[in-house]
């Protein structure tokens, strides 16, 4: 027997809806996802199965609806999404190195010219979200 009360608990439930295509002439497959910690904002990255290196990182509502102009492609792969904790910013850590920002109401894209040598294994906000680290 097992009982459990919950008490002023607010609580979202997501149904399942399918994202919409990310481009019907591009064979992709996802290989990063994330929420966003306050946002109802779904941050999508995926590689073209072809080639296997084109990387592309797509923003939608939590419907699946894509957020138009919010839309990152490169040759090379998304190693990394990581979320603000408070605004509606994205950092995205490729695998040349190179580090973007993207600012969703904005529409905008930040790029930082690399200054690792190496692929971006980790990205981490600080719990105010004045700091991103990366390795």
């Amino acid at each position: 027997w097992f009982s459990h009360s919950f008490t002023h608990v607010a609580m979202s439930i997501y149904f399942c809806h399918q994202v919409e295509a990310i481009g019907e002439e591009r064979q992709c497959v996802y290989t990063k996802i994330r929420w966003h910690p306050q946002y109802t904002l779904l941050a999508l990255a995926s590689k073209n199965v072809i080639t296997g290196t084109d990387g592309r990182i797509s923003v939608c509502h939590d419907e699946g609806e894509l957020i138009e102009d919010m839309t990152i492609e490169r040759s090379v792969l998304v190693e990394h999404l990581e979320w603000h904790p408070q605004k509606k910013l994205l950092a995205s850590g490729w695998q040349n190195g190179v580090i973007t920002i993207s600012n969703i109401n904005e529409t905008e894209v930040h790029q930082q010219s690399s200054m690792h040598r190496a692929s971006i294994s980790t990205l981490q906000w600080s719990t105010e979200g004045g700091y991103l680290i990366s390795s």
